[in-house]
């Protein structure tokens, strides 16, 4: 159960709605980017957490984390099985945030995409981010759920000026990762 609100100081249960004004007495409250979170009886610890479904890559970066085999790696985890591994997580923690980042995300179909963050959102998840290269466009990359980070090294990464250019076509705010190099 969470109830969205501007916390500032300390807490008034009063202003609560009712319902929840009750249910404090055998439940707790933490805050959580702004968000009121009632859980059973014990608070549970908050988490981040980086999820790659995916290695396959449409740029091979000689100073990619990711060897050569696991960039044409084209296998992916199915958004049922996220789900799964993240209600397990859910067991004992409260994420906070999911970092989704690969290979590059934006090869994956749009429907598979649009799975994961609804999967992810359902779930309660308190936000999503998406690292990608933006070598390519996909609707995902203005979706409000989503916190983009783009990866963009100049000269030194493939298809640079497409990924500037692609940047400016961004609707909401994101992230840039740069490398740092000579």
């Amino acid at each position: 159960l969470s109830y969205n609100a501007k916390v500032r100081g300390s807490l008034d249960i009063s202003k609560l709605p009712t319902a929840l004004h009750h249910g404090l007495n055998a439940a707790y409250a933490h805050v959580v980017h702004n968000r009121l979170c009632f859980q059973g009886a014990q608070m549970k610890p908050l988490i981040s957490i980086s999820l790659n479904p995916f290695y396959y890559c449409n740029f091979s970066c000689s100073f990619c984390y990711l060897t050569t085999e696991q960039l044409k790696d084209k296998t992916l985890l199915g958004v049922d099985k996220i789900g799964e591994l993240i209600e397990l997580v859910q067991e004992r923690y409260e994420i906070e945030w999911v970092d989704l980042y690969g290979g590059e995300l934006l090869l994956l179909p749009e429907s598979y995409l649009e799975s994961l963050i609804n999967c992810l959102t359902v779930k309660g998840v308190g936000g999503i981010g998406l690292n990608t290269n933006l070598s390519l466009l996909s609707s995902i990359v203005n979706d409000e759920r989503v916190h983009v980070s783009v990866s963009y090294d100049f000269h030194v990464r493939e298809q640079s000026e497409r990924v500037f250019e692609n940047m400016g076509k961004l609707k909401n705010g994101f992230s840039v990762l740069l490398l740092a190099s000579p």
